[in-house]
């Protein structure tokens, strides 16, 4: 970048082309960010949406057969 400014003669057409860059990033940045804020919003609520309660089952829990009566807590 810094070459393509100095090769530009007038410092205000330099001044220009510096300040629509910084623009130009900024703007896209934003862009980005609102993306990135959205895509995370919504993974969330489809992951709060979709994850069920009996999709958690301890790894220590004996399996669950028709033979083994389930005990239930009171």
């Amino acid at each position: 970048m810094r070459d393509a400014t100095a090769a530009i003669p007038s410092a205000s057409a330099r001044g220009a082309l510096l300040h629509a860059y910084r623009i130009g990033f900024a703007s896209t940045l934003d862009h980005l960010m609102i993306i990135g804020v959205v895509v995370a919003a919504s993974g969330s609520i489809g992951a709060f949406a979709l994850v069920r309660q009996s999709d958690f089952i301890p790894s220590f829990a004996p399996p669950v057969t028709a033979e083994s009566p389930v005990e239930v807590d009171r």
